[in-house]
């Protein structure tokens, strides 16, 4: 990413290709501010997008049961978020969308964002118990600091 502080506007597309033999798994994760965090990972073979500015909160789940996203082969996801509706489009398999887009959400974060995982140490990690959020933290990348 060309920044380690992204934010969510009150409309942002984000555009992204990837592959995994991980049935769940956290695919990126970003925070800062009060209870302001977005995250997409895999739970239990289904997308997750999740976004909150600390007063309101933005979700969708992309299920499929005839598609496994833990094959290994690679797939084009586009999620977008509008106010507070969120959508996932996975290319050639349909598109799940879930709540008001007339509702203005914008999630400023401060903090770094993580991609394919979050080390356990890390201050991301004590955001995510401090705030008691339910994620999927194992992902693709190893915790630096257990070496």
């Amino acid at each position: 990413m060309p920044s380690t502080v992204w934010q969510l506007n009150d409309k942002t597309t984000v555009k992204f290709n990837f592959r995994t033999d991980l049935d769940s798994g956290m695919l990126f994760f970003g925070y800062g501010g009060e209870g302001m965090y977005y995250y997409m990972g895999i739970i239990h073979n289904s997308l997750f997008f999740e976004f909150s500015n600390g007063i309101a909160t933005g979700e969708v789940t992309f299920r499929r049961p005839n598609l496994r996203l833990c094959d290994g082969n690679w797939y084009r996801v586009v999620i977008h978020k509008e106010g507070q509706k969120a959508t996932i489009e996975v290319d050639g398999y349909g598109t799940e969308s879930s709540g008001n887009s007339s509702v203005g959400v914008r999630v400023a974060t401060s903090g770094e964002m993580f991609m394919g995982g979050i080390p356990d140490s890390s201050d991301a990690r004590r955001f995510i118990d401090r705030h008691n959020l339910n994620l999927p933290l194992e992902g693709w990348c190893e915790d630096k600091d257990e070496e």
